[in-house]
């Protein structure tokens, strides 16, 4: 101990010098806190650097508008009006009155169609079918207005 304390000059307690087991277990256990402090970062000094993540870029949302399709809808109509006439018809008789119009019902029907998407242009064709079941009363008779339409439909136009 005499030795290193003329190599790193210190104070030493007189204890120490007088005790050189204590002095040796002294320094064991000072050499052994330092091993265990500086280890890990010694380790962790000779660990190769994880390369970051690579997440691959989301590739844009791809819509086609290619396709067939078939659907159809369903509604409901209803008037309730009060109204007044005046005049004759062409058969002579007299339509001057007054009354109440309530005609009420269903309106339903299909459609089908195809698209084709080419570039940024979308062409397609489609046919429609509807039927209005909607029935009520005029000031000349009880009547049920059964209108039926059916229409074909070339078209084309930009997708958004």
């Amino acid at each position: 101990m005499r030795a290193f304390c003329r190599v790193f000059p210190m104070r030493v307690s007189p204890m120490l010098l007088a005790r050189p087991a204590l002095a040796a277990s002294l320094g064991a256990s000072l050499i052994t806190v330092g091993l265990l402090i500086t280890a890990p970062a010694v380790q962790a000094a000779d660990m190769p650097v994880p390369a970051p993540a690579y997440y691959p870029p989301v590739p844009p949302a791809i819509y086609d508008w290619t396709g067939i399709y078939v659907g159809g809808h369903i509604g409901g109509g209803i008037l309730v009006d009060s109204v007044s006439q005046n005049g004759v018809s062409p058969g002579g008789s007299n339509l001057a009155g007054s009354g109440d119009l309530r005609p009420a019902g269903v309106i339903g029907g299909g459609q089908i169609g195809a698209n084709y998407e080419f570039a940024p242009w979308v062409v397609g064709i489609e046919g429609t079918f509807t039927d209005s079941g909607i029935s009520g009363s005029t000031l000349v008779r009880q009547t049920r207005l059964s209108r039926r339409n059916a229409s074909p439909r070339i078209r084309r136009g930009l997708p958004l």
